[in-house]
């Protein structure tokens, strides 16, 4: 920007005309901007603008260093910005002389000197000791910090703790006081809930508005859902020493019973509600918001909880709500499967420097995580062979819109059935599967394992029906066609002793399968009237 001439001028109109005359607008400042870094991306900087090539240049490396991408009007906010502070600084050196005594008045030059002693200061990232800090730093929070527990898990029991005490000494109070059943219950309906309880009901408002609308990300509950998962959480560490064998023994119970008081605890409090009015408001769309739904739906049923089960049951009796169905069956049947196509694709442009590096990898199965969790939650639902949600994923009885969650489950697996299949047949050719294969297939397995042994929850106990549903769905499909790679990639894979990791994660699916054939013929009488053959 330029200055305005230091001319004195008497007449006030006469030089805010001349000032207007000889200072750039910032619409004009903002156009010639948008030029350069037109100018810029075309290459076509000439050499009189080379210290604004080096400041453009210099914003967008920054921009990569950071990952942060920014637009070219934000680009181009930031440098007027800078601007303006630039010519405030250059006022504060050189003030105009028709206006020196003004500035005089605003400014004082103990203040100016103390302003422009704050400019020339040595950057405090620059100097050794904070380096040195910053690096120890580094190191503690790698080493140690991330090793030990979650704080955050606490604030849940911190939240509950001290409410839940205070509400058991005012039901206390309230029952030596009242002398009728009437008066009790009157009473009781006057304690206040937690704040637990209280936040869980404004996300459940909000769950329920996303029902009709479309659901934003929302910070606080994405914050406060992967806090109360950690706070269920289990260790599953197997002691195989026979000496602590009863202590081991007594701890796994008491961390059981620990699990079961804290699932209960945010249950009671609205949490599994939560989870299914969620999922139901997702509408079928892969997101964030969904993604730590379906943790949290994992950590209220870990271990197959009777209560969380029952209460998110009986919701969905009462309310009749078929929108979380819908939502899974709308994910199951958007899951990805193996693609060879773009694998085949992926490696020849690697093979020719185009591709990036491991790019094959990541484009098949992306959201096998995510795949693994959602068919996880469904077993969850009926774990520990709960034969009414067992039927109610089959059957919504008096819902409007009946979602069969057994068979989109059986087709999402024929599907990452002939996935496979097609995979076989491109190194059935080759005498061994290399780096990218075995990834590949290992993704698929861990993704198949976990399908099979949420079909094998559908019907244990056993559940008839559902035994039926799947006798009489596409499942021989996928069964014949896993059994045939099953059978010919066990015979390759066995004659390399580089291939034995893969031929263990194939074993590992084929024992998943055979237990679920195993649970399809459970509770079955030869010739009997529940015959499935």
């Amino acid at each position: 920007m330029k200055i305005a001439h230091d001319e004195k001028i008497e007449n006030p109109t006469e030089e805010q005309m001349v000032l207007d005359l000889t200072s750039d607008q910032e619409e004009n400042v903002e156009e010639f901007l948008r030029d350069i870094f037109f100018a810029q991306e075309q290459g076509e900087i000439v050499n009189k603008n080379n210290w604004q090539s080096a400041l453009y240049r210099k914003i967008g490396s920054k921009s990569h260093q950071t990952g942060v991408i920014q637009s070219q009007e934000t680009s181009i906010k930031n440098m007027l910005k800078m601007a303006k502070v630039l010519f405030g600084l250059n006022f504060v050196d050189h003030p105009p002389t028709h206006r020196r005594g003004t500035w005089r008045k605003l400014v004082s030059s103990q203040r100016k000197k103390a302003i422009m002693a704050c400019f020339r200061m040595a950057p405090l990232h620059s100097v050794p000791r904070h380096r040195a800090m910053n690096m120890f730093l580094r190191a503690y929070r790698e080493l140690w910090l991330e090793a030990e527990e979650d704080t955050r898990a606490r604030l849940i029991e911190h939240l509950c703790e001290e409410y839940q005490e205070v509400n058991d000494q005012e039901v206390t109070t309230i029952k030596e006081e009242s002398e009728t059943e009437t008066e009790n219950l009157a009473l009781t309906t006057t304690i206040k809930p937690d704040p637990l309880k209280q936040l869980l009901q404004c996300l459940n408002r909000a769950a329920t508005t996303a029902q009709v609308f479309s659901i934003t990300e929302d910070v606080v509950y994405l914050s406060y859902a992967t806090i109360m998962s950690k706070s269920c959480v289990i260790s599953e560490d197997d002691d195989d020493n026979g000496a602590e064998e009863v202590q081991s023994f007594q701890e796994q119970e008491m961390e059981k019973q620990k699990l079961l008081y804290e699932q209960n605890r945010l249950a009671n409090r609205g949490a599994a509600e939560t989870v299914l009015l969620y999922i139901s408001a997702s509408k079928g769309e892969n997101n964030e918001m969904l993604q730590r739904t379906l943790q949290l739906g994992i950590s209220l049923l870990h271990g197959g909880n009777r209560q969380v089960q029952k209460r998110m049951l009986d919701y969905l009796r009462e309310t009749k709500d078929v929108g979380c169905f819908t939502s899974l069956a709308t994910l199951m049947a958007n899951c990805s499967v193996l693609d060879l196509d773009t694998f085949e694709r992926c490696i020849k442009a690697e093979v020719l420097g185009v591709g990036a590096d491991g790019m094959a990898g990541e484009k098949n199965l992306h959201d096998a995580d995510f795949t693994i969790s959602l068919f996880r939650f469904c077993q969850l639902l009926c774990e520990g062979h709960n034969l009414e949600f067992q039927n109610y994923l089959r059957s919504q009885t008096g819902s409007n819109t009946n979602v069969n969650i057994i068979i989109c489950t059986v087709d999402y697996l024929l599907s990452l059935q002939e996935s496979l299949m097609d995979f076989y047949w491109h190194y059935s050719g080759k005498e061994t599967v290399d780096a990218h294969g075995k990834e590949n297939f290992c993704r698929a397995i861990n993704v198949a394992k976990q399908v099979f042994n949420t079909l094998t929850e559908y019907i244990q106990g056993p559940c008839p029906q559902n035994q039926l549903a799947l006798a009489n769905s596409r499942l021989w499909d996928a069964i014949s066609g896993f059994l045939y790679i099953f059978s010919h990639m066990q015979r390759k894979l066995s004659q390399d002793p580089l291939q034995i990791e893969l031929l263990r994660e194939l074993m590992k699916l084929q024992k998943d399968m055979i237990i679920m054939l195993l649970s399809m013929l459970e509770g079955n009488v030869l010739n009997g009237p529940s015959n499935l053959f």
